[in-house]
């Protein structure tokens, strides 16, 4: 796999932020295309519709220094193994998740982006209140916290 292409001057900013990301996440270890795809693909294309020429995910593969050679041995594999699915518009080839590659990543998105659930405390937790009662703001912060007044003073 050959190294991230440079992505120019590191400069302030969103651009900046964003090129520094990129080169921190290729940095990290090799990435396997074939993964790296099926990521892009739940995380980035099925949200935006679910299709995509195959010469945006180069692109983006570029970035993170999987070469286009890479990208369509993956993708091959990726169809043969019923992972996408692909169509022609003219030249272009488009691919998507075929239906039961979308039923698994949506399985796993319900897990990987759940809200977590709420954590039961086994004990009570008292909080002490230095000033006394708190106004309106302060019962509405404490309430947020997941606390209730049980005195002028305590909340628990």
């Amino acid at each position: 796999m050959k190294e991230p292409p440079d992505l120019g001057p590191q400069t302030a900013g969103p651009d900046g932020a964003a090129r520094e990301l990129i080169a921190a996440f290729a940095a990290r270890r090799p990435l396997r295309a074939g993964s790296f795809i099926v990521t892009l693909y739940g995380d980035a294309v099925v949200p935006r519709g679910g299709l995509v020429w195959l010469g945006n995910v180069i692109e983006v593969c570029g970035l993170v220094g999987i070469s286009e050679t890479l990208v369509r041995t993956a993708v091959s594999r990726l169809v043969a193994a019923g992972h996408l699915l692909g169509e022609r518009r003219g030249r272009r080839s488009y691919y998507r998740l075929t239906a039961e590659s979308l039923r698994t990543f949506q399985e796993a998105a319900a897990v990987i982006y759940a809200r977590p659930a709420p954590r039961r405390l086994e004990r009570w937790q008292l909080l002490a209140l230095t000033e006394g009662a708190p106004d309106e703001t302060q019962r509405r912060r404490l309430a947020a916290a997941g606390y209730g007044l049980i005195a002028p003073g305590l909340a628990a």
